[in-house]
């Protein structure tokens, strides 16, 4: 997901998909706790303008779910 405002579809970055990862207690190298975001920044919003720029540029208006 693009972390900044799209201004061209040069910036557009294709959201992977992939099934689901199996962890197990060994692949943990370090555990955190994110307790806040960044400020001034709209991780919702940001998403959903990518979905937005990603469906123009494909021409599929049914791609992806907005959150």
């Amino acid at each position: 997901m693009a972390l900044f405002v799209i201004l061209s579809p040069d910036d557009l970055i294709a959201e992977i998909l992939h099934p689901r990862l199996v962890y197990r207690k060994e692949h943990i190298a370090k555990v955190g706790v994110i307790s806040a975001g960044l400020p001034h920044a709209d991780f919702r919003e940001m998403r959903n303008a990518q979905l937005w720029a990603l469906r123009i540029e494909a021409n599929r208006a049914d791609y992806g779910i907005e959150l």
